[in-house]
């Protein structure tokens, strides 16, 4: 699904028109990383949680841990209960 098609299932089901909604998706994607680059937790109530989190090399010490250990972030996603009890009657098939 594209940004495009997703804002136009939710202008289907809000009072916004599909550049409403396009316009508030963009932003909000914009803005994003600033918000988790600087520890914010993301947290969007019925959908769910967006945090940062990094990997690094394993030091012996905690005080030998800097900055330049670390190997890789990534965006970790926690759906929300709502999105789990949803998945719980998810049927798959093979496509």
């Amino acid at each position: 699904m594209t940004l495009d098609s997703l804002a136009e299932v939710l202008s289907n089901a809000c009072t916004l028109n599909k550049a409403d909604v396009y316009a508030v998706l963009k932003a909000f994607s914009e803005q994003l990383p600033w918000y988790l680059q600087n520890g914010f937790i993301i947290a969007l109530d019925n959908f769910g949680r967006l945090r940062l989190s990094v990997c690094s090399r394993g030091q012996i010490k905690a005080t030998d841990v800097s900055t330049a250990d670390i190997i890789k972030a990534r965006v970790l996603f926690n759906p929300s209960i709502e999105i789990k009890r949803a998945l719980i009657d998810t049927s798959y098939r093979i496509v």
